[in-house]
This record gives C-alpha cells, structure tokens and sequence, in this order.
C-alpha cells in the first residue's frame, strides 16, 4: 500500500511539474510577447486557437469518452478499440481538413477580415496542426 501512494506521489508530482513548467515559460516568454506582437496579432493567435480547438472537439466524435469508457470491458479486445477510434477519428479529421483546405481563404476573411496572403497559410498550417493533435488525442486518452 505505501509503495502505490508513494508511486502515486511520484506521478502527480511529476505531472504537476511539467504543468507548472509549461505556464513558467509561457510567463518567461511574456516580455517578448508584448514586444514583438501588436494587439492584431494576439487576436490572430486567439482566432486560430479556437479553430484548433473546435476541429479537435468536433472531428473527435466523441471517441476518447468512448475509449474511457469500454477500455475496461472485458468482452471488447482493447486494440481492436483503439484501432477503430484511430480509423474513426483519421476519417472524421480527415474531412474537416479537406473542407477547411478548401474553403480556408473564406474562413481566414470571414473570422479575421483580412486578404493578406499569410492568412491562407496560417490558415491551412492551423488544420494541418489540429489534424495531427486530433489523431494524436487517442493515444493521449490511453
């Protein structure tokens, strides 16, 4: 029993540590945040944060939830489950980046009402990236 708390212990602190360290650089890094980046560009940043962040809830379908919830059963092969989620969420993620590659010049005058030619980029390398942290968010729910 004293081995799993103090191995427990161990995992929290080490977590905890790397959360701490994660907003510790994010606060280092202020002063050169507000030197080089003007208000626009914070409000840039945030824009494309949020798409991240609704193409990774939306082209998930639910599927980490479902991984929590049938890894555990004892009638279902756990690789089996992983491997479709993966299928599942490579086709779903898949999709929206087509979608969002094809009417990302809409998307960047739509939310940003701008024409600059880095907005099509920034907008396409922010799928991209939300692709990739969508297949790798079922592998992060293990």
């Amino acid at each position: 029993m004293f081995k799993k708390l103090i191995s427990f212990l161990s995992d929290s602190l080490t977590f905890g540590l790397s959360g701490m360290l994660a907003q510790l650089i994010g606060f280092v890094l202020l002063p050169v945040y507000t030197r080089y980046l003007n208000p626009t560009d914070y409000g840039v940043i945030a824009m494309l944060a949020i798409i991240i962040a609704v193409f990774i809830t939306v082209s998930g379908l639910g599927t980490n939830e479902a991984i929590f919830k049938y890894y555990r059963d004892v009638k279902i092969n756990n690789n089996q489950l992983i491997s479709n989620a993966f299928l599942i969420v490579l086709f779903s993620a898949s999709l929206f980046l087509l979608f969002g590659l094809i009417s990302g010049e809409f998307i960047f005058k739509l939310l940003l009402e701008d024409d600059t030619k880095n907005g099509l980029l920034m907008i396409n390398l922010t799928l991209l990236i939300a692709f990739f942290m969508s297949l790798n968010s079922v592998f992060n729910s293990l």
